[in-house]
């Protein structure tokens, strides 16, 4: 069976605010400006690895819910206290056991994301 996923993915979310949902992806979460159409109302963000890229789609009306945003970071306390600094509250840290510790946040328009530091296998 052919592989029909080899070069990464991008994520579209509906906001409300493009602007505002730009300062959060972009200066809070670190996420790369790549394009933005303010005509379209659309905006595309990468992370560093490049593998996944954020398209910011501007809508009328925006619906809570759907797939959570899940973000691999190095080290979880560092990152909570880098976007405390910047004003964006996050939940306690949650050890899932042997596999690893999340915090979840919330973006300008109360979608759910989460901070993951993946625990290292020993294989």
């Amino acid at each position: 069976m052919q592989r029909i996923s080899k070069v990464g993915a991008l994520i579209s979310i509906p906001v409300s605010s493009l602007r505002r949902s730009l300062t959060f992806y972009g200066d809070k979460l670190g996420f790369s400006l790549q394009l933005r159409d303010d005509r379209l109302g659309w905006a595309e963000l990468e992370s560093d690895s490049r593998a996944v890229r954020i398209g910011l789609a501007e809508v009328q009306e925006v619906k809570r819910g759907g797939p959570v945003l899940v973000i691999e970071v190095k080290d979880i306390e560092a990152a909570i206290k880098t976007l405390s600094e910047l004003k964006v509250g996050a939940s306690e840290i949650t050890d899932v056991k042997n596999i690893a510790r999340v915090a979840t946040l919330e973006d300008p328009d109360r979608h759910l994301l989460m901070l993951r530091q993946s625990y290292q296998r020993r294989d």
